[in-house]
């Protein structure tokens, strides 16, 4: 089963069952109202993401330095 195949199934033959199951419990509704709208969010965020192509690209350095004390 493809991912779309799986959203397809969840839309067209077990959402409604979920959506009514849900309404009867405010406070799940509202967790997964605001879930859904965090994922949507982000969503857009990123399909709003231009990179900047004028730019050169970043190097970023870790270092990793053993503490003096070694019970920190």
């Amino acid at each position: 089963m493809t991912l779309e195949q799986f959203i397809q199934t969840i839309e067209e033959d077990l959402l409604e069952e979920a959506l009514e199951k849900i309404s009867k419990s405010p406070k799940d509704l509202i967790t997964i109202y605001l879930n859904a709208k965090e994922y949507q969010r982000a969503k857009l965020m990123r399909s709003n993401f231009i990179p900047n192509q004028g730019e050169e690209d970043r190097e970023f350095i870790i270092k990793i330095a053993e503490p003096d004390n070694p019970e920190d």
